[in-house]
């Protein structure tokens, strides 16, 4: 009987020392291949691009807000591209007439818009850089954009970005039905009130 259980013994203590050394080879590779998904799998980085608008002194400040009909008015124009790949973008200049409104339902300001221009559009295509938070803040692309308007009133002038081709679009014609969607589809907006006179 005692030889049967020292055999016991022995086969038992095999088995527990054959089931540590499983478990801590299956521990050592999910090592390994944690250390090898650090290494070797690049990390998902912010990825976004910069879109300014500058007035006269090269500051976010002193816009043309007040023009003359047919009188030529300049804004500057940037973008930084910091996607982590080359970006083809697309600027859609637009002269909105609208108003907004108070939804006693909804409890929210909403736009109406009375028309909608085109303006113009730029194309610019940029490659990626690298952001450089211990560095200087750098321009990438920067335009010094003239027009002028042949309008009277007080507009909205609306800068969209995209990162897409856009549709080809008529000077005179009025858009305002396409307001909503064309702001709310694009990369980025911004936008100045001008008053024309």
């Amino acid at each position: 009987m005692k030889e049967i259980l020292n055999k016991l013994r022995k086969m038992y203590s095999t088995l527990i020392n054959r089931m540590s050394i499983l478990i801590l080879f299956i521990t050592f590779l999910i090592i390994i291949s944690s250390i090898f998904l650090i290494i070797f799998i690049p990390k998902e980085l912010d990825s976004f691009s910069e879109f300014y608008l500058l007035g006269k002194d090269g500051v976010a400040d002193n816009y043309p807000t007040n023009l003359k009909s047919g009188k030529n008015a300049t804004i500057k124009i940037g973008i930084v591209n910091h996607e982590n790949k080359k970006i083809n973008y697309f600027i859609e200049l637009w002269l909105i007439n609208q108003t907004v409104i108070h939804n006693e339902k909804t409890n929210r300001n909403e736009s109406i818009y009375h028309e909608m221009y085109f303006i113009d559009k730029i194309n610019v295509t940029l490659e990626s850089v690298p952001i450089n938070n211990n560095e200087n803040w750098e321009t990438q692309w920067e335009i010094n954009y003239t027009f002028n308007i042949n309008k009277t009133g007080k507009y909205k002038l609306v800068f969209l970005l995209y990162k897409d081709q856009t549709e080809v679009y008529k000077y005179d014609k009025d858009y305002s039905y396409l307001a909503k969607t064309k702001i709310s589809n694009s990369y980025k907006d911004l936008f100045i009130w001008i008053n024309i006179i």
